[in-house]
């Protein structure tokens, strides 16, 4: 009978090292996978804030200015469909003479597919001139 050459390791030994191994890998490769698609995700939505703030900061100076909204103004509110679009909705107070509420909204793709709205608004007050 031979004898077994303890310096090394069998197959099964290396198999199931392999095993351990890749049952130990393959969660972490989720985990790299997962946070890639959230920073993906992240960056759209940057992005997309980025682009509602800018538009409804400039419908803001311009109503602030004296320029009144018109109907035409108000552009349709954005569906699943224009996922890029940012649109501006203007609605006058009726307590407040001079005070609006400008709106930006866009649809915001998240990273499991869903599509949610996304929406800023804010109150501007017409100055008075002088």
């Amino acid at each position: 009978m031979r004898a077994r050459n303890p310096a090394g390791f069998g197959v099964v030994e290396l198999s199931v090292a392999a095993l351990v191994l890749a049952l130990a890998v393959a969660p972490v490769l989720q985990m790299i996978g997962a946070g890639r698609a959230r920073g993906v995700s992240e960056d759209r939505l940057l992005a997309i804030h980025l682009e509602a703030r800018a538009a409804l900061d400039g419908a803001a100076e311009r109503i602030a200015d004296g320029e009144l909204p018109q109907p035409a103004d108000s552009t349709e509110p954005v569906d699943e469909t224009t996922p890029e679009a940012v649109t501006l909705g203007f609605e006058a107070d009726a307590q407040v003479p001079g005070l609006w509420k400008v709106t930006a909204r866009a649809w915001h793709i998240r990273a499991d597919g869903r599509r949610v709205p996304y929406e800023l608004s804010k109150l501007v007050r017409q100055r008075r001139a002088s």
